[in-house]
């Protein structure tokens, strides 16, 4: 794939544990998960081939985000 493919994203993304991450868009806004709450990443579900297939973001801030 090109980067024209890919709509100028980058190829890897580095993730860290415990670091708070950003949502950029909204996935279910009833439920708190809107473009800009802020989580904490504490865990990376991995599939046996080394692939990251779910991540997951605890909201410290706002105990009832995500909890849908």
């Amino acid at each position: 794939m090109s980067v024209i493919d890919t709509g100028g994203l980058p190829y890897k993304v580095t993730l860290v544990l415990n670091k708070l991450y950003i949502i950029t868009t909204n996935i279910d806004v009833s439920d708190g998960l809107a473009n800009v709450a802020v989580g904490k990443l504490c865990h990376i579900d991995v599939s046996d081939d080394g692939t990251v297939t779910r991540v997951w973001l605890e909201f410290p801030e706002s105990p009832k985000t995500g909890q849908k």
